[in-house]
């Protein structure tokens, strides 16, 4: 036996009440440290795993002005399963006297019907009037808001109107509103017009037939349906295709818990 080990051994021998506060606050971290890592795995996995279930889309495109000649071209396009039209613009929202909030609002041509990253109606109906809102249910405490609030929503241009929260969502593909300090609307495309906002789609989501976790694939059928529009004199301003599978803010999340642990 070495004389450093001997050392050791006498030191665990006189300090033993020490010794086993050490050796305690060592296995609780290490368990937490455990405990944490479980979490994270849980959370990314549900995360993906609701993300998915909302059928995200594969690529997205920006477009200056879309119309609906446009939508069914890239609907035509080999390996396109499906197109949806929509737009988000920056806004503004005030419930009472309260504070301005930050607001994106999202516009697509029929929320109840849309088949790619589909939102869930949680309370109350869609939004179906140029006066009705819909808020997703995380903001809903951003704003400060319930169903049935009147609220006063400013557009980028200044204008103000008065809406009224008609519905409660749930919309998977957003980061947490709490965690943003952003709100999220609901719109249909006369609410952005009564705003004086140009009531036009500047986005194209689009879904694949096949081959949906094929990142290679899914560029490959979003530059054709780029060069499918630009043919038709279109011009595509960016071309986004997500992980696919992947939430886009689990990692960010993920990360949140492991600088936890």
């Amino acid at each position: 036996m070495t004389a450093m080990f001997k050392k050791a051994i006498g030191d665990l021998r006189t300090e033993r009440g020490r010794s086993v506060s050490i050796v305690a606050a060592l296995a609780i971290g290490i368990a937490g440290f455990l405990a944490v890592l479980s979490a994270y795995a849980v959370l990314t996995r549900a995360l993906n795993d609701g993300y998915v279930a909302t059928n995200p889309p594969a690529a997205t495109l920006a477009i200056d002005d879309l119309d609906e000649s446009a939508v069914e071209t890239a609907r035509a396009t080999p390996g396109v399963a499906d197109v949806d039209a929509r737009r988000t613009t920056a806004a503004r929202i005030r419930v009472g006297p309260a504070q301005w909030k930050n607001m994106n609002l999202f516009v697509r041509r029929d929320f109840a019907a849309s088949r790619i990253a589909t939102v869930a109606l949680e309370q109350g109906t869609w939004p179906a009037r140029a006066d009705e809102l819909a808020i997703e249910r995380d903001a809903l405490q951003v704003a400060g808001a319930k169903v049935g609030d009147v609220v006063t929503v400013r557009a980028e241009n200044g204008q103000e109107r008065t809406m009224r929260v008609v519905a409660s969502l749930h919309d998977v593909g957003q980061a947490q509103a709490r965690m943003e300090n952003l709100v999220y609307g609901y719109v249909n495309m006369d609410a952005l017009a009564a705003l004086g906002v140009a009531a036009r789609y500047d986005e194209l989501a689009i879904s694949v037939s096949e081959h949906s976790n094929d990142e290679v694939h899914i560029v490959q059928v979003a530059n054709a349906v780029k060069s499918a529009l630009e043919s038709k004199g279109l011009r595509i301003a960016r071309v986004d295709v997500p992980e696919p599978g992947q939430h886009p803010h689990a990692k960010l999340m993920g990360g949140l818990m492991l600088s936890l642990a």
